[in-house]
């Protein structure tokens, strides 16, 4: 999987070129890969990714993909039920999304 914008992610899904789950285990693999030398993550949950990756593929089986505000929104609830720090916010209001962004995903 070459690196996507999350725009262009959500296009594939739509697409079906392939999946919430390869994504995960291509984010997943990834992360196995380099994190030893970049040491970037201190937790990782495959289980749970790889859950959340199985139910976003049933979505959008299923025809009921979340719109990109929503699962945005939902994550920045999370972020703030467990104490997590959200990147979507600043002190200003709402900083730009990844969505929004051209940042890049794998």
């Amino acid at each position: 999987m070459t690196p996507l914008t999350a725009l262009e992610l959500l296009a594939a899904y739509g697409r079906r070129e392939f999946s919430p789950v390869e994504a995960a285990e291509a984010c997943l693999s990834a992360i196995a890969r380099r994190d030893p030398e970049l040491a970037a993550f201190c937790f990782t949950d495959p289980e749970t990714t790889l859950a959340q990756a199985r139910a976003s593929e049933r979505r959008w089986r299923e025809g009921e993909a979340m719109d990109p505000e929503t699962a945005l929104d939902r994550e920045t609830a999370l972020d703030r039920a467990y104490g997590r720090p959200s990147h979507k916010w600043t002190s200003y209001g709402r900083a730009k999304t990844s969505v929004q962004s051209e940042s890049r995903v794998f």
